[in-house]
């Protein structure tokens, strides 16, 4: 949340986006605390919400400069990391403080999440008191009002949730993505076709399709370290009730020992050709590779695919990935001589590669190869980087 987005806020009435507090809940509220903030995680819609405390029902700002119940966002956290809610999935809650018109204000960030509905799975009652939050309770926000801490919220408004949950109100790419993060539940068979099919929905299947010809050998940076270098090329095409969602391009590596998803190209440099193989991990590409990797009816040759992965980053989000691109940039003198190839090297992936095309006019050249080495070696290195990073982050 920006400061922007603040001013717009103080000055909306509360809706099932936002809303205000005067001051921070004291002991004897805490039941409140839980309430508001379980309304802000269950809801239909799929933006962030917020609570703004410091801000009364009729918009005048006061503060919390001089509040004794303000929470800390570690405490805040602490404290539903101690609920006994039920799945253990804890609302990812920040506290961003704000200086507005001579004022402190707290603002409670409660982002979307597809995690719902979440309540608590046995009673829980706030120490030293005799407020309760019961299990099963589902509390949920309408327009600017929450479900009554003695009730729980309709049936249409739970179903509602649920169908979030499981991405019934989505479009059908987003359904598609969400399936195949389910991975046990995906089956293959070669009956007829091969085929890719979600056993919760067999509406959901995926046809793979050899377009492998003559004509198209070829090989790649994530290839030239396999046994074999040479690529196949296939179709996979997402299917929904026998219509075509997407299709992706797939590789047969290391002589038919894995199959892999075609991964994306980054150029980082024109000139120099400096350029990677990624996938970003919420996308398509990403989940069916995972599908590849971990189902148990499909799972490819583990070293294949780990030589694969070698050279192959794996970005969180597009923003990481122009974030690590800028890097490369600021120091692409350096980056260009760390990846540069020996003639050794050169040597033996021409030597190696050549061999795909002896039955074409095709020549390989020492540039060529020089290129491709150079783009395995930049993967190698972003991918270590990332894996520094994620590192870091688990300690």
């Amino acid at each position: 949340m920006d400061f922007d987005r603040l001013c717009d806020l103080v000055k909306e009435p509360e809706d099932d986006h936002h809303d205000f507090k005067q001051q921070w809940y004291h002991k004897g509220q805490k039941d409140e605390m839980v309430k508001d903030i379980f309304s802000f995680v269950n809801t239909t819609h799929r933006d962030d919400c917020y609570l703004i405390i410091g801000e009364t029902d009729d918009y005048n700002i006061v503060g919390v400069e001089n509040d004794c119940n303000r929470l800390t966002q570690q405490k805040l956290i602490s404290y539903f990391d101690c609920l006994p809610i039920s799945g253990g999935i804890i609302p990812d809650l920040k506290i961003n403080t704000f200086n507005y018109k001579g004022h402190e204000l707290d603002v409670i960030i409660i982002p979307n999440t597809f995690d719902v509905p979440v309540y608590l799975k046995k009673k829980w009652t706030e120490k030293g008191t005799k407020n309760v939050v019961y299990p099963g309770q589902i509390f949920m926000r309408h327009e600017d009002g929450n479900t009554s801490k003695i009730e729980t919220a309709e049936y249409p408004q739970v179903e509602r949730l649920w169908r979030k949950h499981f991405r019934l109100d989505s479009k059908i790419d987003e359904r598609y993505s969400y399936v195949l993060s389910d991975i046990s539940a995906w089956s293959y068979n070669e009956i007829n076709i091969w085929e890719y099919r979600y056993d919760v929905d067999p509406s959901f299947y995926m046809e793979l399709e050899n377009v492998d010809t003559i004509a198209m050998r070829s090989y790649d940076s994530y290839s030239i370290d396999q046994l074999d270098p040479q690529i196949g090329w296939f179709t996979l095409k997402l299917k929904y009730n026998n219509q075509v969602i997407n299709e992706l391009n797939l590789n047969s590596i290391d002589g038919t020992r894995g199959m892999i998803v075609v991964p994306d190209s980054c150029i980082v440099d024109d000139v120099s050709l400096l350029s990677f193989k990624y996938f970003l991990k919420d996308s398509l590409k990403s989940k069916v590779q995972n599908l590849l990797k971990y189902g148990s009816t499909t799972r490819e040759d583990d070293y294949s695919l780990s030589k694969f992965e070698e050279s192959i980053a794996y970005f969180e989000n597009s923003a990481q990935k122009d974030e690590i691109v800028e890097i490369l940039k600021k120091n692409k003198n350096q980056i260009l001589e760390r990846i540069e190839p020996n003639e050794g090297e050169v040597s033996d992936v021409l030597e190696r590669v050549q061999g795909i095309f002896s039955f074409s006019d095709r020549k390989i050249t020492k540039e060529e190869v020089e290129i491709t080495i150079r783009q395995k070696n930049l993967g190698k290195i972003v991918n270590a980087y990332l894996n520094r990073i994620g590192n870091c982050k688990s300690e």
